[in-house]
Protein backbone atom coordinates (compact mmCIF):
# COMPACT_ATOMS: atom_id res chain seq x y z
CA UNK A 1 0.00 0.00 0.00
CA UNK A 2 1.40 3.53 -0.74
CA UNK A 3 0.95 6.16 1.96
CA UNK A 4 2.00 9.91 1.71
CA UNK A 5 4.53 11.78 4.25
CA UNK A 6 4.58 15.27 4.93
CA UNK A 7 8.28 16.99 4.52
CA UNK A 8 6.80 20.73 5.14
CA UNK A 9 4.26 20.93 2.50
CA UNK A 10 5.51 18.80 0.58
CA UNK A 11 4.27 15.11 0.24
CA UNK A 12 6.38 12.26 -0.48
CA UNK A 13 4.62 8.45 -1.64
CA UNK A 14 6.22 5.68 -0.13
CA UNK A 15 5.13 2.15 0.07
CA UNK A 16 5.19 0.38 3.09
CA UNK A 17 4.53 -3.29 3.21
CA UNK A 18 3.36 -5.86 5.78
CA UNK A 19 4.48 -9.42 5.23
CA UNK A 20 5.05 -12.37 7.49
CA UNK A 21 4.77 -9.90 10.30
CA UNK A 22 7.40 -7.90 9.40
CA UNK A 23 6.18 -4.22 8.57
CA UNK A 24 8.50 -2.05 6.49
CA UNK A 25 8.64 1.54 4.41
CA UNK A 26 10.51 0.40 0.60
CA UNK A 27 9.91 2.07 -2.27
CA UNK A 28 10.69 6.09 -2.22
CA UNK A 29 11.43 6.03 1.51
CA UNK A 30 15.41 6.30 0.84
CA UNK A 31 14.54 9.61 -0.94
CA UNK A 32 12.52 11.15 1.32
CA UNK A 33 15.09 10.06 4.32
CA UNK A 34 18.33 11.64 2.45
CA UNK A 35 15.71 14.74 2.07
CA UNK A 36 14.81 15.20 5.28
CA UNK A 37 18.36 14.48 6.77
CA UNK A 38 17.57 11.03 8.55
CA UNK A 39 20.40 9.27 9.86
CA UNK A 40 20.97 5.73 11.40
CA UNK A 41 19.48 5.88 15.43
CA UNK A 42 17.42 8.84 14.69
CA UNK A 43 13.47 8.17 16.31
CA UNK A 44 11.25 9.04 13.54
CA UNK A 45 7.65 9.31 14.98
CA UNK A 46 4.66 9.04 12.32
CA UNK A 47 1.59 10.98 13.27
CA UNK A 48 -1.49 10.17 11.01
CA UNK A 49 -2.64 13.43 9.77
CA UNK A 50 -5.80 12.80 7.09
CA UNK A 51 -6.56 8.90 5.20
CA UNK A 52 -7.25 7.67 3.34
CA UNK A 53 -7.49 10.41 0.06
CA UNK A 54 -7.46 9.86 -3.04
CA UNK A 55 -4.32 11.29 -5.43
CA UNK A 56 -6.19 12.05 -7.97
CA UNK A 57 -4.59 9.99 -10.57
CA UNK A 58 -7.36 6.96 -11.92
CA UNK A 59 -6.77 3.77 -10.50
CA UNK A 60 -4.31 5.23 -7.59
CA UNK A 61 -6.75 4.20 -4.99
CA UNK A 62 -6.46 6.25 -1.32
CA UNK A 63 -3.92 6.38 1.01
CA UNK A 64 -2.77 8.17 4.85
CA UNK A 65 -1.34 11.31 5.35
CA UNK A 66 1.14 11.10 8.43
CA UNK A 67 3.40 13.90 9.27
CA UNK A 68 7.16 13.15 10.48
CA UNK A 69 8.56 14.00 13.38
CA UNK A 70 12.16 13.19 13.54
CA UNK A 71 13.97 13.15 16.89
CA UNK A 72 18.43 13.06 16.81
Amino acid sequence: MVILLRNGADLWPVRFQNKFGLKALTQNWSMFAKEKGIKLGDKCEFVLESGPVGLGRPNSGACSVFAVNVTR
